[in-house]
């Protein structure tokens, strides 16, 4: 478990017990050092951590950490990929289906002109950066299809974009990402863009910290270069005024009927998607003044989900689509890159 802030070391959990999850090992990162976001990819042995520099100017604290946890009780540092004076915001872990050795890393940089990089994780001893690519938008996160010709981009003050990444996909020489369609929409903040598997629609999160904060969209894409949205869903929050905390939508995992996402001081909600123009709420689960912050992580059933201020959470579902989570051995949704759904 990863940390939003204050430089605080990654957590290991024993989870073989889900209602006790026990720290048994930390990781520490060096001065400066915030590990923003992980993925762990199990059978390769092998996690990815997200660092950025909290000021120290430390080389690489900006960058991709790469340890081998065979030992997952004491991860062993491999290599670093250094961006230098520009921080990365999030990254998507795409996983070749045709060779599952191979491992590319999409990452938003947000601010910086080259905002989408996309480095190749397949080699951890040596990862390098395969494309740089300046859209013209700010780019804060991405996912991609799992045969990987296509990037869904969240282009913060810009919608979504969608781009058409055969090349990378295809192992070209020098590959290039297109883009092929753009949804602007009024007052956008957009902050995630998730497909839903088996259909033609996109899920959005606006992030947005004040009233009405932001919420949640399903976009069309039937047409790739005539998209729509298609529905949207609110919280109470974002209709009656604006109550202590931050209600902004956040962080989708999108099965084919049901979504779950994190929504800060909204907690984790279970989204019913099954009608896109109406989409509605099957469940919620709200911490207090806490802030669920994370993508929630399914495996063998069990969600997974951490607050900023809180730490890790476990829960269980059991209403309606709850099928479609427990047939899924391992789902998240920043990541293809151990199967699931």
């Amino acid at each position: 478990v990863g940390s939003r802030g204050g430089a605080q070391p990654i957590a290991v959990l024993d989870i073989s017990n889900p209602t006790q999850p026990t720290l048994i090992g930390r990781v520490t990162l060096a001065r400066g050092m915030d590990a923003r976001e992980l993925r762990a990819v199990s059978d390769l042995n092998l996690l990815i951590v997200m660092t950025i520099d909290l000021g120290a100017n430390q080389r690489a604290a900006n960058g991709l950490h790469l340890y081998d946890i065979r030992d997952c009780r004491a991860p062993k540092f491999i290599a670093a990929f250094d961006f230098g004076v520009v921080a990365p915001h999030e990254f998507f872990l795409w996983r070749d289906p045709q060779r599952p050795a191979r491992l590319l890393a999409f990452v938003a940089l947000f601010s910086a002109a080259n905002g989408l990089q996309v480095i190749d994780l397949s080699d951890p001893a040596r990862p390098t950066r395969v494309v740089e690519w300046n859209l013209g938008v700010v780019v804060h996160s991405l996912s991609v299809l799992d045969d990987g010709t296509r990037a869904f981009i969240a282009a913060w003050d810009a919608g979504l974009l969608i781009a058409d990444s055969s090349e990378i996909a295809e192992s070209k020489s020098n590959p290039t990402l297109s883009a092929i369609s753009h949804l602007p929409y009024a007052n956008s903040s957009t902050h995630s863009a998730v497909s839903i598997p088996a259909r033609r629609l996109v899920i959005l999160t606006d992030e947005n910290y004040s009233c009405p904060f932001g919420w949640l969209r399903v976009v069309d894409i039937a047409n790739e270069t005539q998209l729509k949205i298609a529905g949207e869903f609110k919280v109470s929050e974002n209709l009656d005024g604006c109550d202590a905390g931050i209600f902004t939508s956040h962080n989708p995992l999108t099965f084919k009927n049901i979504i779950l996402l994190t929504w800060y001081t909204g907690g984790l909600y279970a989204l019913d998607v099954s009608d896109a123009a109406h989409p509605r709420a099957l469940a919620n689960y709200r911490a207090g003044a806490e802030e669920l912050w994370s993508y929630p992580i399914v495996r063998d059933g069990l969600i997974y989900a951490v607050s900023i201020e809180g730490g890790l959470y476990v829960f269980q579902y059991a209403g309606i689509f709850a099928e479609e989570i427990r047939a899924a051995k391992f789902a998240e949704g920043n990541s293809n890159a151990n199967g699931g759904r």
